[in-house]
Parts: structure tokens; sequence; C-alpha cells
């Protein structure tokens, strides 16, 4: 299908809708709407922990449970085709039915971890973007920040009383398709990504799958 554009002799020339949409879809992001708040959804497993009533001790990974992140950013640079953008991101999400030490014969400490437990942090995103569709970008994306497990997964829990949250530091990566919807500003998506807590000189890996809403004005 074509579409007319006027010329700077005032002659209507055609112009070819994936080229009409290109521009559209690049107006809104080259034009005013450069900050940009958002929210995803989705799932967390961690892995590389161990079954607590199990000997001798068995791996395995935690059982999935949601994430709930927001965010709120800035677009730094957009391009033909490319644009780089940051943000403040916050995140809440849960650990279940795996410790993080291998309990052993006689390791009364082991045997008194907390399966459960609660993760929370904040932290500064960088996010490369290429458009390969006029309204599709391919993310890449990098994040570092503070992290707080509550209870410490890392100290025995003593007559069932809770302890003191692990303060740590949170990495993450991430690859993710964005969508950019005919409503103005809005875009959706689905994002996969790595992410670690560090703590108490201990490493908690895991994997997570999201779904991120975002709006720029």
């Amino acid at each position: 299908m074509m579409s007319l554009s006027s010329t700077a002799s005032g002659q209507l020339s055609p112009v070819s809708e994936p080229e009409a949409l290109a521009t559209d879809a690049e107006s809104e992001i080259e034009g005013s709407r450069r900050w940009f708040v958002g929210m995803d959804i989705g799932g967390y497993m961690s892995y590389g922990g161990w079954r607590r009533d199990v000997l001798p001790a068995e791996r395995r990974l935690s059982v999935p449970q949601p994430t709930i992140g927001l965010s709120a950013g800035y677009l730094w640079y957009s391009g033909v085709g490319f644009e780089v953008s940051s943000a403040i991101r916050g995140v809440i999400g849960w650990n279940e039915s795996a410790v993080r030490r291998a309990p052993e014969a006689g390791d009364q400490d082991a045997s008194l971890l907390p399966e459960d437990f609660m993760w929370a942090q904040t932290s500064f995103v960088m996010q490369v973007g290429w458009r390969v569709q006029p309204r599709l970008v391919l993310l890449l994306s990098g994040e570092a920040g503070v992290a707080w497990l509550t209870p410490d997964p890392f100290v025995p829990v003593q007559d069932g009383s809770s302890t003191s949250p692990a303060l740590g530091l949170a990495v993450s990566a991430g690859v993710g398709i964005e969508y950019r919807t005919w409503l103005p500003g809005v875009a959706v998506g689905v994002n996969a990504g790595w992410r670690a807590a560090v703590a108490s000189s201990q490493v908690i890996p895991g994997v997570s799958i999201t779904v991120p809403l975002k709006y720029n004005f």
C-alpha cells in the first residue's frame, strides 16, 4: 500500500507503508517522549541450592515464584535503528524450598537455614536497543545495585525466630523484545534474564522471565 507525501515543489510523491510506519514509530521517540516509567511482572527461580530434608545432599532448583518491578528512566540517544537508555529500578521476588548450603550428617546449622526468603533490590539499569522492525526493538540490558535478603539465607533460624536481613550486591543481564504499540508512548514486551545476589561472601544465582509494560512521555 502506498501513501502520499508532499515534496519541496508542492507535489505529492508516493511513500511506501513500511516507510510511513517507520517514520511514525521513530517520531514518537525522537520527539518529546524521552522520559519513561514502567512496570514488569514475571517469574523467578534460583539454582545451585540444596534440598534441606535429604541426605546425601541433593541439588535442586527453587520453586518458581513471582517477581514485580517498577522503573523510571530516560532515553539518552535515539539514532537510525539504535537507541540507549538508563533507568532506576526496584524489584521484589521470592525464593522457595532451596537452602544455600549443602546439609551434612550432624550439621545442625544447615538443617536450620531458611528454605524460603524474600529478596528486594534497587538498581541502576543500562539498556541498548536495535530496531529490527519499525515497531519491534531487540533489547540488551545490564543491571547493578543493592540487594536485601530476608531472612538472611546464610544464618540458621533458632526457635522459629527470624534473622536480620542480609545486605549485598545485585547484578543481572538480560535480553528481550519490545513492541511499540499504536497507543502513543505505550510499549509491551518480554525479557529473559540471569540475575545474582552476592551476600555474606556467597552467590545466589537465578533466572527470570518478565513481561514489561512501558510508557514514554
